[in-house]
């Protein structure tokens, strides 16, 4: 599994698709730091305010480092759809004959091109944010700190089910458009609705979906909401892991 990561990271960081999301995470950044004008300040800039509505705080789940999750699932899709496309997959898996080890390889390699996406994030928004004049001091870098990491962490969450949707569609354009609908909160949103429409709390959503949970994440460290954050992530990053596996078992690679 590990050569398999290794060969991974080597096609993440010798490829275009990394860097164009970086360009187009650039853009956002801008667009929202001046959109945003002087008064922003970094909490603010990050996505890491509080709402007091539930709503609310699910939107600003796709603000600021929330926005990554849709550029992430972009690059997962194109990533792995690739690797069928091309015929590829046949490669990996004429050598690579356990299922887990494609998921786990992709997993990880994702991870770490989230990790890369939320470091230019926060390093454009300072110094994008020192330029226009908005107020870069931090009363909680601890909250700031724990804020940047159970975002990414639950970036995996995130993942795991853009690699179930991939390897079960092996489509682009599907992936591409699931992942704008999934990353942004647009699907979930659009359940929410429609279950308020019919009488029913939509609060059921927002507190059990990954998206729900990454809108419980602000800029100022509890150790409760961590500790719902993580259990949330780490139960949808298994159960889509689990149907990534059940699905390449059962599906031809070509």
């Amino acid at each position: 599994m590990l050569n398999l990561f290794k060969m991974d990271l080597r096609r993440l960081l010798r490829g275009k698709v990394l860097y164009i999301m970086i360009g187009v995470l650039t853009s956002i950044v801008l667009s929202t730091v001046i959109m945003s004008g002087s008064d922003a300040d970094l909490k603010t800039l990050l996505g890491g305010v509080a709402f007091d509505n539930p709503e609310m705080a699910f939107i600003g789940g796709s603000m600021g480092a929330g926005a990554i999750y849709g550029l992430i699932g972009i690059i997962v899709m194109l990533f792995i759809c690739t690797d069928y496309s091309s015929g590829f997959a046949k490669n990996i898996f004429s050598v690579h004959t356990k299922k887990w080890d494609y998921f786990v390889s992709k997993l990880l390699t994702m991870m770490v091109a989230s990790a890369i996406l939320f470091a230019v994030f926060v390093l454009e928004t300072v110094i994008v944010g020192l330029i226009v004049g908005c107020s870069m001091s931090v009363d909680s870098p601890l909250g700031i700190a724990a804020f940047l990491f159970q975002k990414w962490l639950i970036s995996a969450a995130f993942i795991a089910v853009y690699i179930f949707i991939s390897v079960l569609t092996r489509n682009k354009a599907i992936g591409t458009v699931a992942a704008f609908l999934i990353g942004t909160g647009g699907l979930v949103m659009g359940l929410i609705l429609f279950f308020e429409m019919i009488g029913i709390n939509g609060s059921i959503i927002t507190d059990s979906t990954i998206h729900g949970a990454s809108g419980l994440v602000i800029a100022e460290f509890n150790i409760l909401t961590t500790i719902r954050v993580l259990v949330t992530g780490a139960a949808w990053t298994a159960l889509y892991g689990w149907l990534s596996n059940k699905t390449l078992l059962k599906k031809d690679v070509a």
